[in-house]
């Protein structure tokens, strides 16, 4: 660090004056006693000078470095947020509908494959927490950022097989949407492959995005509460999360 490079040419300097006396005395150079007194005090300025200035510019880099550790736990909750939004809506416009029903495997709308933006936390800002202690809390956000990538993927997995799978076969097959038809003969029509794909996806999109809600509040909660503890005099963002049982009532 810079500050570091400018403490050691002062302190250089210091040595440099002590040697210029010392060597005077050793020489026989008869220096006035109020010469002495002038220059040691001149070094004891000197280096009371620049301590000062070390801990001046170490009290703000100090302080530069804890803005920027808020200002990025700050980022973390939004990107938390962000990640528990998406699966929220989705469990709320495609998996509440149908929850309860037995076709949901084949009724539950599908998404346009790529609609959702990748949300990542910056790792690079977030380092500190691993010298932290609790360090568990950097590998729970990077959990839950993979915990999210793997249900979209599964999610428009699943689309993609209705839209260019489902869909048309069951145009080809006359099946009307919003017509009643007997379950039996969707499945029929479709194909064994088709209907057990579909039959073992959508449970297990609707278990991974509740999931994944209830194990996004439950990290914040923990963030939050060190974020709190490590910067005590700091205000983070605080968001309101709805617990999935609620929605279900």
């Amino acid at each position: 660090m810079r500050i570091k490079g400018d403490h050691q040419v002062i302190i250089a300097i210091i040595i440099f004056f002590i040697g210029f006396i010392l060597r005077g005395l050793t020489e026989g150079d008869q220096l006035p006693i109020k010469d002495i007194i002038t220059g040691l005090i001149a070094l004891i300025s000197a280096y009371a000078g620049a301590s000062f200035a070390f801990k001046l510019q170490h009290d703000k880099e100090e302080r530069e470095k804890i803005a920027k550790q808020i200002a990025s736990s700050n980022r973390a909750i939004h990107t938390l947020y962000d990640i528990w939004n998406v699966q929220k809506q989705f469990q709320e416009e495609h998996i509440k509908p149908f929850r309860e029903r037995d076709d949901a495997w084949l009724n539950m709308s599908p998404i346009i494959p790529g609609i959702h933006t990748s949300i990542k936390f910056n790792v690079e800002n977030l380092e500190f927490l691993l010298s932290s202690g609790e360090p568990e809390i950097y590998a729970e956000l990077m959990l839950e950022e993979k915990r999210y990538r793997i249900a979209i993927s599964v999610i428009e997995e699943r689309s993609k097989l209705v839209f260019d799978k489902v869909f048309p076969k069951m145009e080809e097959l006359g099946f009307k949407k919003g017509e009643k038809t007997e379950q039996v003969k969707i499945e029929e029509g479709l194909g064994p492959d088709l209907t057990n794909r579909l039959q073992k996806m959508t449970p297990a999109i609707i278990t991974i995005i509740d999931e994944n809600i209830e194990s996004l509040i439950n990290v914040y909660e923990k963030l939050q509460a060190y974020l709190n503890e490590i910067f005590p005099n700091e205000k983070f963002i605080k968001v309101q999360f709805t617990k999935p049982d609620e929605q279900q009532n």
